[in-house]
C-alpha cells in the first residue's frame, strides 16, 4: 500500500531526525545511551515505560542505529504491543561491562497477548541487519505470550564502520 508506505518511511525519517537533534546538540560528538531511549519512548508517557542502567556514551552512528532500532521496537509496541494499551508497560535495561560489551534489554508487558508473527516484517529485519551490521552485535527478538522482548548485545568498543 503505497499510502502505508509513505507514513513509515516518514515515521523512519522523523526518527532519524530526533537522534540528528541529540547528536547536533553535542556538536556530533555522540549522544547518551539513555538520551536516545527516551526520544523514542517520552512521546507515550512516562508510566508507560521504565529505563534503567548505567550511563553509556554512544558514537554518532552507533547513535543513529539506536535511534533507528528504538524506533522500530516503539512503532511496533504502539501499534501491536505493551505502548497500545492502558496497562501496558516498556522495560528498556542495560548493562555495560569493564570490556565494553553493552547487553540491552527491551521487554513489553501489560499489552495484548503475543502470538509470534507467520512471517518476518520489514522492522524485524531492520533491527537484526542494523545491529549486526551497524553496531557487530547481535539482536534476538522472543514474541512471548506476555510480551516482545529484545535482547541485543554489541561491542561498543568496536568500530565496524564510521561516517
Amino acid at each position: 500500500d503505497p499510502a502505508a508506505f509513505r507514513a513509515a518511511f516518514e515515521a523512519r525519517l522523523h526518527a532519524l531526525s530526533h537522534t540528528h537533534d541529540l547528536l547536533t546538540a553535542s556538536s556530533w560528538r555522540g549522544a547518551a545511551l539513555r538520551d536516545v531511549v527516551l526520544t523514542e519512548l517520552s512521546p507515550h508517557g512516562e508510566n508507560h515505560y521504565r529505563v534503567e542502567g548505567p550511563a553509556v556514551d554512544l558514537t554518532p552512528p552507533q547513535a543513529l542505529t539506536f535511534g533507528m532500532v528504538f524506533h522500530e521496537l516503539a512503532t511496533n509496541a504502539a501499534k501491536y504491543g505493551a505502548l497500545s494499551h492502558e496497562n501496558g508497560c516498556v522495560r528498556v535495561a542495560w548493562s555495560l561491562d569493564e570490556a565494553g560489551v553493552l547487553v540491552l534489554t527491551w521487554s513489553e508487558n501489560g499489552g495484548p497477548k503475543v502470538t509470534p508473527p507467520k512471517s518476518r516484517g520489514f522492522g524485524s529485519r531492520l533491527i537484526e541487519r542494523s545491529v549486526a551490521g551497524d553496531l557487530g552485535g547481535t539482536a534476538q527478538l522472543s514474541f512471548d505470550s506476555e510480551g516482545l522482548t529484545c535482547r541485543i548485545e554489541t561491542d561498543l568498543t568496536a568500530r565496524p564502520y564510521s561516517r
